[in-house]
């Protein structure tokens, strides 16, 4: 297979490519592509090598597989030791290193973890009570451990009914890890493998095992890993296979535990018989620990932590926006993978509405209490119906204020002239002031209101966790309400809002641009409709939303080098595709002196500015008056 220009390489080292019963086994468990055959390996569209030790040396064969670039030197064979009960060669008698010449160590220190990584299968002798010398070798040589696996047969039961594997039976059919337990890896060496042994013979298969059946699954495993994450340096690619390898079977108990911890911090425990576990190819190629993005000011941020959170105003414009937005993220192995924006973004719910009945009903949403006028008088005698009826708005968010959190404080209030302050909350950042005008005009009346807001950690609703301390915005807007009295005890009331935000760049966002909002009401009041004091109202309203307005990001899309990066810009629309539109009514009526009742139903499409978000509310309630 093609990866940045060069081919990637299985070097399947030193065996017999004349009567290659063994090789032709090993070579299609690492890499058969199934077009002739029975045997589809686990890296199809690797490239082989083979290497014969009729033909050259061992040092010329990791020599060549230098040459080539071959990305993992598979060896599925092992030296034996007269002498010692015809076990291979192992680490218990020292003299055996001396196996290994001075050229085949020399090449064997240039190409593990630099070049690939060789994998050595392990004796398949139960018997064997110690590693054998080349599956150990990095015990002599800890230079060559970053980029050295060793390989033993061990096998379990699927069971399909769970879609996993049985734990209760691992059976080990080979010398366990021992010596080598810190690069060491399982896998099932039980394979149907092809044997053709002569060119008229070659569609021979038979059911095999050994450990020269697993090296190959692992060294097929590196050949894909190397596909899936071609920045990686060969010992990476090794450490992820180690990093992901199962080891759930496991008995917590057990003294012959160890942990062995990577670069990045991730650990994994590993066993001194079956070393770190089974290999899991899916889980190598999946994310491992913490997955970070960056932004061209080498900002990095959590995948699957919201670093761009949406409010009621853009509703769901944002997680539409950034699901189409496509870059790069890094997990805590240096893998690389593609994201979309979705994994970094958040969107909040759109609050409760019986909440929002109870204050557009009661009166005592934020700030409403000052504006809406209480039907009941303070001397406590009966209620009646007010005689400016058109002062009474049932609309959410019907000021600028109303959107932020904070205590609002009316300072001045005088011929038509009322003056609010909002102040912080605990734990609140926005402070503004509201200045609204009101003058009758026949038998209505005009309200206009100039609002402006400075708040640190949003604007309009919208953060950047994280970096909420460098986001600044200041919103100013206008509410014009238009109420008129329709004859008899009927006031109609319009209202309307309109502003704009400007805000700072922070975290993940760059900047924001040209933020435009508008709101809508309208109401009917009818008084005295059943009984004398009583209101009944039918109401349309608009919430507050953004209706212009974009945030612009800047990230990485694409490694160039181990500490480069090729960044993109991103432009996401703020403004939701459908807008929260509630219809309802509500009734209002005094039962005695100090007794208010009151009935209401609304219905809300795309609530929360979010797309067939729908909600209906009903709600009675009782008010009294002390």
């Amino acid at each position: 297979v093609e990866m940045q220009g060069k081919k990637l390489y299985i070097d399947v080292g030193f065996e017999n490519i004349y009567y290659a019963s063994h090789g032709t086994a090993v070579s299609g468990l690492a890499a058969g592509s199934e077009s002739f055959g029975e045997t589809l390996g686990v890296a199809p569209d690797a490239a082989l090598h083979l290497s014969s030790w009729e033909d050259e040396t061992e040092a010329h064969a990791v020599n060549r597989a230098i040459e080539l670039g071959a990305i993992v030197q598979n060896n599925s064979w092992g030296w034996v030791c007269l002498g010692q009960n015809l076990n291979e060669c192992g680490v218990d008698t020292p003299d055996n290193v001396n196996i290994v010449t001075a050229n085949y160590r020399t090449a064997l220190q240039t190409y593990a973890g630099n070049v690939g990584v060789v994998v050595f299968a392990m004796s398949n002798s139960t018997s064997q009570t110690q590693a054998t010398v080349m599956a150990a070798l990095p015990m002599f040589y800890p230079e060559l451990e970053g980029g050295w696996l060793a390989v033993i047969n061990v096998s379990r039961d699927y069971v399909a009914s769970i879609d996993g594997f049985d734990d209760t039976n691992v059976k080990l059919w080979s010398t366990g890890c021992f010596e080598a337990a810190r690069w060491c890896i399982a896998a099932d060496g039980f394979s149907y493998v092809a044997t053709g042994d002569n060119s008229t013979d070659n569609d021979q298969y038979v059911t095999g095992d050994g450990t020269s059946y697993a090296a190959p699954r692992i060294s097929g495993a590196i050949a894909i890993l190397a596909e899936a994450f071609p920045s990686l340096a060969p010992n990476e690619l090794r450490n992820r296979l180690l990093a992901t390898a199962d080891n759930n079977f496991f008995d917590p108990n057990w003294t012959t535990l160890e942990v062995l911890e990577f670069d990045g911090g991730i650990t994994h425990t590993y066993d001194k018989i079956y070393g770190h576990g089974f290999a899991d190819l899916r889980a190598s190629l999946l994310p491992i620990g913490v997955t970070t993005t960056l932004n061209n000011n080498s900002k990095t941020f959590e995948i699957g932590a919201a670093a761009l959170a949406a409010g009621g105003a853009s509703g769901d414009a944002i997680m539409q926006a950034m699901s189409k937005v496509g870059f790069m993220a890094t997990d805590q192995m240096g893998g690389d993978f593609e994201v979309t924006g979705a994994s970094i973004s958040s969107q909040r719910g759109a609050g409760s509405g019986l909440k929002d009945a109870v204050f557009s009903l009661v009166g005592e949403d934020l700030g409403a209490e000052r504006r809406s006028r209480s039907y009941m008088p303070d001397g406590g005698e009966k209620m009646q119906a007010p005689s400016n009826g058109y002062a009474q708005y049932h609309g959410e968010d019907a000021r600028l204020l109303d959107t932020f959190s904070g205590d609002q404080l009316e300072i001045l209030s005088e011929d038509g002239l009322s003056v609010a302050l909002m102040l912080p909350t605990q734990g609140g950042r926005a402070v503004g002031v509201e200045v609204t005008h009101t003058s009758e005009i026949g038998s209505g009346a005009l309200e206009v209101g100039l609002s402006s807001v400075l708040e640190v950690g949003a604007v309009l609703g919208i953060s950047t966790p994280g970096y909420e301390s460098q986001l600044h915005s200041q919103t100013t807007g206008l509410d014009i309400a238009i109420s008129q009295k329709l004859g008899g005890n009927s006031v109609l009331r319009l209202a309307g809002q309109y502003g704009n935000a400007t805000a700072t760049g922070a975290g993940v966002i760059d900047s924001f641009t040209g933020i435009t909002y508008t709101g809508f009401g309208l109401e009917v009041d009818n008084a005295n409709l059943f009984s004398t004091g009583d209101v009944f109202t039918v109401f349309a309203r608009q919430p507050i939303g953004i209706t212009s307005g974009s945030a612009s990001l800047n990230l990485a899309t694409r490694r160039v080098n181990a500490n480069s990066y090729e960044f993109s810009n991103f432009d996401i629309d703020l403004s939701p595709s459908s807008r929260q539109l509630d219809v309802g009514f509500s009734y209002r009526t005094a039962i005695g002196n100090n007794t208010e009742v009151m009935l209401g139903l609304t219905y809300t499409e795309n609530r929360g500015n979010i797309t067939d978000a729908r909600e209906t509310v009903g709600l009675a309630a009782v008010q009294l008056r002390f």
